[in-house]
This record gives C-alpha cells, structure tokens and sequence, in this order.
C-alpha cells in the first residue's frame, strides 16, 4: 500500500523519483549536447562555405564531418527522451562507423597494395575517403 502511494516497486523497478532524476539528468545532457551542436555547427560552416571559392577536400572532410556531429547532437538535443529515437540515433551512428572504417581502410590499404612506391597513398584514407564515406551514412 505504502509503496503503491510513494510510487515505489518491490520487483526492483525504478521509482517514480529516480525516473525524476533521470529527466533531469537527460535535461542537462540535452542543454550540453545542444550546446556542442551549435558549436559544431558554426565551427564548420566556413570550413563548407570555403568550397565556394576554391576546391579543398580537406576542409571538406573536415567540415563535413563537424557538419555532421553538430547535426547529430541537435538530434539528441531535439529528440533525446524518447527511446525510439534513442534506438535509431544508435543505428545511425553504428552505420556510419562501419562504412567510415571499410572506406578508411580501403583508402588506406587499397593504395599501399596497389602502389608500394607511392609514399603519400596512405593519406587518402585518412583525410578523405575515411571522413567522406562517414558522413553520407549519417544523413539516412
């Protein structure tokens, strides 16, 4: 009866003050990680808007890439306390991470197998094909 009123389980479940603090706590993280976004977000813009005036694939990548995160934790910052979305941010980021590192290592070893001489094939992988493919998987 008394737990019934508190909002307490017997079986172990949470209680109704600990999901409080859980609210609050994704609040927070929710504030920071829009925060982050944001920052993210005007920190990669000019890297993007530099494409405008001359071809730079590494700002590319990198911009892409910051475009992308701050996207994501706007996501999480928007969306965050619902658990199906929790699920598809996980899916997300899992698909990227995957095609990120078959593309990463296809840029990276693709180029010292198929030209041993060439001492500058490495860098592909890490500054292009590496980001470039990562992000792509983030926008589905």
């Amino acid at each position: 009866m008394v737990s019934a009123v508190l909002g307490l389980s017997v079986l172990g479940y949470t209680t109704d003050i600990a999901r409080g603090r859980l609210r609050s706590h994704m609040l927070v993280a929710r504030i920071i990680a829009g925060v982050i976004g944001a920052l993210a977000v005007i920190k990669a813009l000019p890297l993007l808007a530099a494409l405008y005036f001359r071809w730079d694939p590494i700002a590319l990548s990198i911009g892409g890439v910051l475009f992308l995160v701050g996207l994501f934790v706007f996501w999480f910052a928007l969306f965050g306390n619902d658990a199906n979305e929790r699920v598809h941010m996980k899916r997300t980021l899992l698909a990227g991470l995957v095609v990120g590192v078959v593309s990463f290592l296809a840029g990276f070893v693709g180029p010292i197998i198929l030209r041993p001489d060439s001492n500058q094939g490495p860098l592909l992988g890490i500054f292009i094909t590496g980001p470039a493919r990562a992000t792509p998987p983030g926008t589905w």
